[in-house]
């Protein structure tokens, strides 16, 4: 009883286990383009967007 018990609970405690993180590239392009639209904009130097950009993909 105490086994079966045992399996269940493990069973229950894997179901709860939140889903992996949606990988990151996406998020990375997406910051990648607001910031190329920034510099496009004149709101950051060729300078603060290398930085940026650097930062990124660092």
């Amino acid at each position: 009883m105490r086994q079966l018990f045992g399996e269940v609970a493990e069973t229950f405690v894997g179901m709860n286990t939140p889903a992996a993180p949606a990988p990151q590239a996406n998020d990375t392009v997406e910051q990648l383009k607001q910031l190329a639209d920034l510099h496009a904009q004149g709101v950051l130097t060729d300078d603060e967007f290398a930085a940026q950009k650097a930062r990124l993909l660092g």
